[in-house]
């Protein structure tokens, strides 16, 4: 019986131990569930590209059918239809305000900034 009981409590002190370290690497709060963007559009100073989220039956990885976001350019950068850009290790995908934009059939469409902050 004690041998049961001092199992029991062996258990229950790792799960809380567990519960504790699992609190400890809570993400941003802030951060989007946006794996990737796929850039469809580049202008003078930013890009307007799809979201992408994780689909391991596409051969990258990646399904890019989602929200349309504006991506400010980095100065030194080089911008590309159909190029990825995933946040780098310890980066993930924010957004920090609105853009409006005026698409060639006359519709005004308003789209999130994309930024870069740690998760």
């Amino acid at each position: 019986m004690k041998k049961l009981l001092f199992f029991i409590c062996l258990i229950l002190c790792s799960c809380s131990q567990f519960d504790t370290l699992s609190q400890s690497f809570t993400k941003n709060e802030n951060c989007e569930e946006i794996a990737a963007v796929k850039i469809f559009q580049v202008l003078d100073t930013f890009a307007l590209a799809l979201s992408c989220q994780e689909n391991y039956s596409y051969s990258n990885g990646l399904s890019c059918y989602g929200l349309t976001v504006y991506v400010p350019k980095e100065e030194g950068k080089i911008y590309y239809d159909n190029q990825i850009i995933k946040p780098k290790a310890g980066k993930c995908i924010s957004f920090d305000s609105t853009y409006q934009y005026e698409s060639k059939d006359g519709n005004i469409h308003t789209v999130p900034i994309l930024k870069f902050i740690n998760d």
